[in-house]
């Protein structure tokens, strides 16, 4: 699971949290985030509300994102759920790497093996 948020979208940044925290195995939800203090005044960006504006002026939904071309999106981020993908998370497949270890030991002390 992977998802971009801002804290610009609230609503949505807590549905994309909740989504990552119960989806079983990896999932990363990355948050944009004004810093006025550092990058705000180092890019002149300006105080933290004009920050926000910029955050809300230049996300695009990723179903709006798909539909605009390359130069539509230059200088613009997509945020919501950029991928969503059923696989069996690490114990999963932990779980059967042992099974077929012990299987092999097994299958070796029947023939005399250590």
């Amino acid at each position: 699971f992977v998802a971009r948020g801002t804290v610009y979208h609230v609503p949505q940044l807590d549905q994309l949290l909740v989504r990552g925290l119960a989806k079983t195995g990896f999932s990363v939800v990355e948050i944009i985030s004004n810093c006025h203090v550092q990058f705000g005044r180092r890019n002149e960006m300006g105080d933290p509300v004009t920050m926000m504006k910029w955050m809300r002026d230049h996300a695009v939904p990723v179903k709006s994102a798909r539909d605009k071309s390359e130069k539509e999106m230059r200088g613009r981020f997509s945020i919501g759920v950029l991928a969503d993908l059923e696989k069996p998370d690490y114990l999963e497949e932990y779980a059967k790497v042992r099974v077929r270890a012990a299987k092999k030991q097994a299958a070796a002390k029947e023939k005399g093996g250590a």
